[in-house]
């Protein structure tokens, strides 16, 4: 963030500005906790998948099919990919937070209060378009996660259909 000397400012009141970048800053990271949720709910739903399958292997008397045994091998291959996309998403970023402390209090002798004002929001304001470049890939494993347990949960009924001799498989 560059000082606020090096900026030409309103010398208006700057709270409006202020306030309204603040509280999208906060918006942004909400989203953020709630979309790690989201992925949190997914890996926990393909992983119960998973639990509820080797159950009914344990509890199965029968000898698998190979065409059962090649569902759940391909849907267990699907949970893995689920659980890199959740990695993924989990990733470490670079989350900025606003104006840093050392810095205000730094120029807090140098520069009037309103100039200080600006310079907090407009540096609210670059930390949101920050935070929102770097949503983009968390979202997209979010979205790949959706995706998956779906093909997941497929392949799992499908190889339980099969499994239970409902249907016949094509192959």
């Amino acid at each position: 963030m560059t000082s606020p000397e090096s900026r030409r400012f309103p010398q208006t009141e700057p709270t409006l500005a202020y306030d309204v970048a603040k509280a999208r800053l906060a918006m942004r990271f909400a989203q953020i906790d709630s979309l790690d949720t989201k992925v949190a709910t997914l890996l926990g739903f393909g992983s119960s998948l998973l639990v509820i399958l080797g159950a009914f292997l344990a509890l199965n008397e029968e000898p698998l099919s190979r065409a059962s045994v090649a569902l759940f091998i391909v849907a267990a291959a699907i949970y893995v990919l689920l659980a890199a996309a959740s990695l993924y998403a989990y990733s470490p970023r670079k989350w900025e937070a606003g104006p840093k402390l050392d810095e205000l209090w730094g120029y807090a002798e140098q520069y009037a209060p309103v100039v200080l004002g600006w310079w907090a929001a407009e540096s609210f304001k670059t930390c949101c378009k920050n935070v929102e470049d770097q949503m983009t890939p968390k979202l997209l494993a979010a979205r790949l996660g959706v995706f998956l347990i779906a093909i997941e949960a497929s392949l799992l009924v499908a190889g339980l259909v099969v499994q239970a001799d409902l249907v016949s498989p094509p192959w």
